[in-house]
């Protein structure tokens, strides 16, 4: 008997403040290792930060989300959500579950269905948050530097992408299942170096639960550009299939 690789569809969600540019060394190593990823760019964000609006909140997000996988009719997918793309992914599993194989949470928040990103944040940010509802302006932009990345390549590539995001966002509760379907597999990623206290806190909670995988990565928590081959090869980790041979 021999294995063979099965070749997944892998939808990317980035973080606050991102866009789907941060899954670029993703994108190639999926590709070559036989996968296919996409990284939709959430509106207000990237290059669709002229379309920030004071209505665009995590609704709209997982409206992204949605419509891309409906208008490209993409099935059985692996889906995956980094930081406050776990916000995001959750809402997505909620309108299309049975498009959904697989989710994964790299480094990520995993609200309950009401929760918000302000709700889970341990520290200044969920009170920042608020405040930034309040004034009705967007969460200021936070660089890379903040999040423990020292490489002055992956910096620079970052600086001029980043954008401020937006308010709603973080603080608009999420639609979520109550329990996540029995036919997803599920998966939840800390990034070590340094951990982030909301993170470690999810991933001790769910490490004892026999419905999740859980991994641990030495990287920042911009893991998608300062460690793509460790995140790739978790993502692809599980999908070699035993062929007749």
């Amino acid at each position: 008997m021999g294995s063979v690789v099965t070749a997944q569809r892998v939808v990317l969600v980035h973080g606050a403040w991102c866009g789907g540019w941060v899954w670029r060394d993703v994108v190639a190593q999926l590709a070559g290792l036989g996968h296919s990823a996409t990284a939709p760019t959430l509106t207000g964000l990237g290059e669709k930060a002229h379309r920030l609006t004071d209505e665009v909140g995590l609704s709209t997000h997982v409206d992204d989300i949605v419509a891309h996988i409906e208008f490209n009719d993409l099935t059985d997918i692996d889906l995956v959500g980094w930081s406050y793309g776990g916000m995001v992914i959750t809402g997505v599993l909620a309108r299309i579950p049975n498009r959904i194989r697989s989710m994964c949470y790299l480094d990520a928040f995993v609200p309950a269905n009401g929760q918000c990103l302000a709700d889970l944040s341990v520290g200044a940010t969920g009170a920042l948050a608020r405040e930034y509802e309040a004034a009705r302006v967007p969460f200021p932009t936070r660089g890379a530097e903040y999040f423990g990345v020292t490489d002055e390549a992956v910096l620079a590539y970052c600086a001029p992408r980043l954008r401020p995001q937006p308010w709603k966002a973080m603080v608009e509760p999420v639609i979520a299942l109550a329990d996540f379907p029995e036919h997803v597999t599920l998966s939840y990623v800390i990034c070590t170096e340094p951990e982030n206290a909301s993170f470690r806190a999810v991933y001790d909670r769910l490490r004892t639960d026999p419905r999740w995988e859980t991994h641990e990565l030495a990287t920042t928590h911009f893991a998608p550009l300062t460690n793509p081959d460790g995140v790739s090869q978790l993502i692809a980790r599980d999908r070699a299939t035993k062929a007749p041979g």
